[in-house]
């Protein structure tokens, strides 16, 4: 689902910036809100275990303390 309704191409490796406002990006708002829809049926989604994702890679990875101010 696109939510951009005219994406920026890149030529030869570069980007003309326009000078409209947000950079020229208009969203698409009715794609926007299908996925902010789609966003709040699944709350599944928002659930994130960053321990256990780490140690997929590092098994003796810990996860860091909070600093303390």
């Amino acid at each position: 689902m696109n939510i951009i309704t005219n994406p920026h191409t890149f030529v030869d490796g570069a980007l003309t910036v326009p000078d409209a406002p947000g950079l020229g990006v208009e969203l698409d708002e009715d794609s926007v809100e299908k996925l902010h829809q789609r966003w709040m049926d699944m709350p599944e989604m928002r659930v994130r275990d960053d321990v256990a994702a780490m140690r997929r890679f590092q098994p003796d990875w810990q996860k860091p303390a909070a600093p303390r101010w």
